[in-house]
């Protein structure tokens, strides 16, 4: 009879510390919050837009388009270098590519600007994209939209640092 208790008691143990164990590895999980949504800003060549996609993909259907300077949502969601943004006018949500996005407001100018860096620098074909031209020191450029990062000019996406207004 002593050995059944002992069993008993035994077998009550071992199943709360099995409960025990999985309550502290359930404490110690994270659970994925999601992100709030942040405002960003489009920015582009003046006159030219930034394609709106369905998909994350250069091929996808093309469901909308943004302009520079208008604002849009983004989730924080990026796949093959786009981001899922939404409150883009009439089209809801969409794709645009990170290349075309900066986190501050840009300010649409029309000035002219000298390069001051000490060697040369790339103008980009967008944020992160590829060369279009190079710039050396005291080159004159056209800007025609500026945030606190990036700069768009005549000879393409310059960061904002090399440049100083006239």
């Amino acid at each position: 009879m002593l050995k059944k208790i002992l069993i008993t008691l035994l077998e009550i143990a071992l199943i709360a510390l099995v409960v025990i164990f999985i309550i502290t590895a359930l404490n110690s999980v994270s659970f994925a919050e999601e992100e709030e949504p942040w405002e960003a800003y489009v920015i582009c060549q003046p006159g030219d837009y930034v394609n709106v996609r369905y998909k994350p993909s250069k091929r996808s259907q093309i469901v909308g388009y943004a302009e520079a300077g208008d604002p849009v949502l983004i989730d924080g969601t990026e796949k093959h270098g786009f981001l899922k943004c939404y409150g883009i006018g009439e089209y809801g949500e969409g794709w645009i590519h990170k290349g075309f996005v900066v986190n501050y407001k840009p300010e649409q100018i029309n000035r002219t600007a000298i390069v001051h860096s000490r060697g040369r620098i790339r103008a980009r074909r967008w944020i992160n994209g590829k060369r279009r031209a190079w710039l050396k020191n005291q080159d004159e450029v056209k800007v025609y939209w500026c945030s606190d990062d990036w700069c768009v000019t005549n000879k393409g996406f310059v960061k904002t640092k090399y440049l100083e207004m006239e």
